[in-house]
C-alpha cells in the first residue's frame, strides 16, 4: 500500500441540516482521529433542504471529497459515495455518529492480517442520554454462522464495518430495502458467502438521536410490513420455538 496516499475512504451520507451542525463536525473529526494515516472522506449531501453554511464548511475541508445529489435518500447517497471509492478499503458512517480514536486502524489491521476476508465488523457503544452501553451482545458468535446470527441481532451497522473494495462492489448497496438497508446488505453478504472477521471491541459510538430515521413510523413499518421484514419475523419466531 502507498503510504503517501489514503488507503481508506469513509462515506458520510448527510442531509446537511443546520440542526446537526455540531454532530456533523463531530463526525468528521472522529473520522480523522480514528487513524494515524490520512483518510479520504467522501461526504454526499442529499435532498433540497441542505443548509448552505454546512455545505460550504464541508467543501472547505481539504480532506473531504464533497458531492451533492438531489434525491433525499440515505441509501442513494451511500451508493453514490461507493462509486467514488478508489482506495483499497472503505467504510461508512452516519453524520450524527462517531468513530472512536484508533478504531479505523484497528479494523484495517484485522483485514491486512486476513487477506481472504472481505470485511471486518466490530462492536460499538449505543449512547442514550450521554450513557454508553455495548451495542452487541452476541457478536463473538457471528463469525461461525453469520446468517443464523443475523436473525438473533443485526450485526451489520452503518459504522461498524470496514470493507475490502475489490470484493464488495457498488452492486451490494443497490436494490436495497428502504429503512432496513443494513440488514438487507448483511443478508446478501451471507448469501454470497463473503468472509468476515469479527472484533468484539468497540470502535464507534452510535448516538440514539431524537428525530433520526430510526424513530419514524416509516422505519418501523418497513420492518413490520415489508416482505423482507415478514421473512425476518418468521425466522426469529421459529428460532424462539426451536423449530
Amino acid at each position: 500500500m502507498d503510504k503517501h496516499l489514503p488507503n481508506i475512504s469513509v462515506i458520510v451520507p448527510t442531509a446537511a441540516r443546520a440542526s446537526r451542525a455540531i454532530e456533523i463536525k463531530r463526525c468528521i473529526e472522529s473520522i480523522r482521529l480514528s487513524s494515524v494515516e490520512p483518510i479520504n472522506i467522501i461526504v454526499v449531501a442529499n435532498g433540497d433542504r441542505c443548509d448552505k453554511n454546512i455545505c460550504k464548511w464541508l467543501r472547505s475541508q481539504d480532506d473531504i471529497h464533497y458531492e451533492y445529489i438531489k434525491m433525499a435518500s440515505l441509501p442513494e447517497a451511500i451508493i453514490h459515495g461507493r462509486t467514488l471509492v478508489t482506495t483499497p478499503y472503505f467504510s461508512t458512517i452516519d453524520d450524527d455518529d462517531e468513530y472512536l480514536k484508533g478504531g479505523t486502524d484497528r479494523k484495517l489491521s484485522a483485514l491486512i492480517a486476513t487477506p481472504d476476508a472481505d470485511l471486518v465488523i466490530t462492536n460499538g457503544y449505543n449512547c442514550i442520554d450521554g450513557i454508553d452501553k455495548i451495542l452487541y451482545r452476541y457478536l463473538d458468535e457471528v463469525k461461525s454462522n453469520p446468517l443464523e446470527q443475523l436473525f438473533v441481532e443485526n450485526w451489520l451497522h452503518n459504522c461498524n464495518a470496514l470493507y475490502r473494495t475489490k470484493t464488495i462492489g457498488p452492486g451490494y448497496f443497490k436494490e436495497y430495502h428502504a429503512y432496513c438497508e443494513w440488514t438487507w446488505l448483511a443478508y446478501k453478504l451471507c448469501l454470497n458467502k463473503k468472509k468476515l472477521e469479527v472484533i468484539d471491541e468497540p470502535t464507534f459510538r452510535y448516538h440514539d438521536t431524537p428525530g433520526s430515521l430510526s424513530k419514524t413510523k416509516e422505519y418501523e413499518s418497513a420492518y413490520l410490513n415489508s416482505s423482507f421484514g415478514v421473512q425476518i419475523q418468521r425466522i426469529i419466531y421459529r428460532n424462539m420455538l426451536n423449530i
